[in-house]
């Protein structure tokens, strides 16, 4: 075994007491529910710890890494919302997420659709029911801290410049809200993303393109096979993925992506919209991470850095939902 050292110090005798080993190399924290609130003494905002559960020792890092524990755990300050007023107040009106992330969808009184996204998340929750309540689960949350916590805010500014559409996420704190009504119990409290979703007529919508009609993922692809005058501007799709990569943005899956429907002289012509960048920038360090993710099924979970060490790994996750989902 080549040396190991930590601070200077060979921890390789510590490796070698499998009881001391899994002690330090798993997680024993309790898992958060809500976002830590630490000042709440300035009128309209909230000073937060996004994910206090990520914080860890120098010696649980180096094997499970340091990933984006400082931007997780350092206190911020945040604007809190009131839902009630926000663009002339906005109603609930649907659930979503369950397995990673909390979303819930609203609406406004002239039927324009925002969406809020808890911007924790928990990974365990895709696990099977036989390691629920193990060092597993507690691995899989701690997960959540190789993704940086307010990477989807970096992304508007850069991807307008590059001509690509796309949502305008904002960060906000959501406190008790009385027109959220049962949906209090899961959002109050919590950090999250509010951003306007796209769906429908977005004809006043400049980041949509003006678009009259914006189709999900399904109902664009159902429209390419049953009907031949649609098609997807391959030009816009490829640079939206070129996009996705220059942000080391490995999870592109079907529902990441609207299409805003345009008319042409032959055609109707599908632009995408890209959303949810809760990938970019991940951070995959650690010992026993870096060994993890060497496993040739993983290794589209790169790190983001200077250069992609496999430039057709990480478009895996997307390409396999096309080619095994619409032949």
């Amino acid at each position: 075994m080549r040396q190991l050292t930590l601070h200077g110090k060979d921890i390789k005798p510590l490796i070698r007491k499998p009881l001391l080993s899994i002690l330090v190399c798993f997680p024993l924290f309790a898992l958060c529910q809500k976002t830590v609130v630490v000042d709440s003494s300035e009128a309209g905002f909230r000073t937060v710890i996004p994910g206090a559960e990520y914080e860890a020792s120098g010696l649980y890092e180096f094997f499970w890494g340091k990933h984006y524990r400082d931007e997780w755990t350092t206190p911020v300050k945040v604007p809190v919302v009131n839902l009630d007023t926000i663009f002339g107040g906005l109603t609930p009106i649907e659930q979503g997420g369950g397995r990673q992330t909390k979303t819930l969808r609203l609406q406004t009184s002239s039927g324009k659709q925002y969406v809020l996204r808890s911007i924790d998340k928990d990974y365990s929750a895709i696990l099977p029911d036989v390691v629920k309540g193990t060092f597993i689960e507690n691995l899989a949350k701690d997960a959540v801290s190789t993704a940086h916590p307010f990477a989807s805010v970096t992304v508007p500014v850069m991807i307008e410049a590059a001509g690509v559409y796309h949502t305008n996420p904002r960060i906000v704190y959501v406190p008790y809200t009385p027109g959220l009504g049962k949906y209090n119990e899961t959002f109050a409290g919590l950090l999250c993303l509010l951003e306007e979703r796209p769906a429908g007529n977005q004809e006043d919508a400049a980041n949509f393109g003006f678009s009259e009609d914006v189709k999900g993922t399904e109902k664009m692809f159902n429209k390419l096979f049953t009907e031949s005058d649609h098609r997807v501007d391959q030009n816009a799709f490829v640079k939206a993925r070129l996009f996705d990569m220059f942000m080391g943005d490995w999870g592109r899956h079907d529902d990441q992506w609207r299409w805003a429907e345009f008319d042409s002289a032959d055609y109707k012509i599908y632009k995408p919209i890209p959303r949810d960048r809760d990938q970019a920038y991940t951070k995959f360090d650690g010992f026993l991470v870096k060994k993890v993710t060497g496993i040739e099924s993983l290794e589209h979970l790169q790190t983001f850095k200077g250069d992609i060490k496999n430039v057709k790994k990480i478009q895996f996750p997307g390409k396999v939902y096309r080619q095994t989902t619409y032949k």
